[in-house]
């Protein structure tokens, strides 16, 4: 089948089918056509750009056309998520037996890294970025310590570290630490950058 009889069918089944045409005409004896489509318009809503895209007939145009298809293809992935991230989750809110703890005023940061390197570090690495080396295995990975806890409080670190977090590899600590441990490592956590 000629190029030109295959892009008229193909414009033709747009056409008649699932797209809608906005207008075509001919111009020195290439075919015009702009179109768009009207599911996409749909689930999009109103922020969508409309194309314009104008098929030419003859060898070129083959390439013209491919060329075309490869660009709005990796525009429509990028677009539909092939690049997404996930949402932050939402911080909890602090259970009121821990809300309001403030680290006391003895926790030392310096006996928080000697706690922090036996017991924390293999996950979230030695400057808290959660790149330890069992960080690989983990789903969801660790916190990135030095970031969070700009966002959070005392009261909710101390009560994470003692209760741990459902849903992730982060342990209850409480059996195993001392309160003091455990207001050592956040002493420690708070001077990580």
């Amino acid at each position: 089948m000629p190029y030109r009889a295959f892009c008229a069918e193909v414009v033709q089944d747009v056409v008649d089918e699932e797209w809608a045409a906005t207008g075509y005409f001919w111009d020195g004896g290439r075919y015009l056509h702009q179109f768009f489509s009207r599911s996409l318009l749909t689930a999009l809503g109103e922020n969508v750009t409309i194309f314009t895209i104008k098929l030419y007939f003859g060898e070129k145009a083959m390439r013209i056309h491919l060329f075309i298809l490869l660009f709005v293809l990796s525009l429509l992935l990028a677009a539909c998520g092939g690049a997404s991230q996930a949402e932050p989750t939402p911080i909890p809110t602090v259970p009121a037996a821990y809300a309001g703890k403030t680290m006391p005023a003895s926790a030392d940061a310096s006996a928080g890294k000697e706690v922090f390197t036996v017991n924390c570090e293999s996950c979230h690495g030695p400057q808290g970025h959660g790149d330890g080396p069992a960080a690989a295995s983990l789903d969801p990975k660790p916190r990135n310590l030095p970031q969070f806890v700009q966002l959070v409080g005392d009261d909710y670190l101390f009560w994470r570290v003692s209760e741990g977090v459902p849903g992730t590899s982060m342990v209850a600590w409480s059996n195993v630490l001392s309160e003091e441990d455990i207001w050592n490592v956040i002493a420690y956590v708070r001077t990580l950058k």
